[in-house]
């Protein structure tokens, strides 16, 4: 399969998620909510702390949700197709 330099104006439809940290000095929210926009079916998690993956419960559980409900969705796409 070939790669496409030019993907289409709406994004590449693959779920993505992003986290951003309120008190990050290296990239800000903006700048991640800009990146999360730009095509595709993007999740924006913004947290209280910095330039690191959080430890709290709730944000690492919203994490766990997003990563099973892809599989379950690339699971369900590839059964239908076999």
């Amino acid at each position: 399969q070939e790669f496409n330099q030019n993907p289409p104006k709406d994004g590449l439809q693959i779920p993505k998620f992003h986290l951003a940290g309120e008190t990050d000095a290296m990239i800000s929210v903006d700048s991640t909510k800009a990146l999360c926009d730009n095509g595709g079916n993007g999740i924006l998690e913004v947290h209280e702390q910095g330039h690191l993956f959080p430890t709290r419960a709730a944000v690492v559980n919203r994490v766990l949700e997003f990563l099973e409900e892809a599989l379950v969705v690339q699971a369900e796409e590839k059964s239908t197709k076999s």
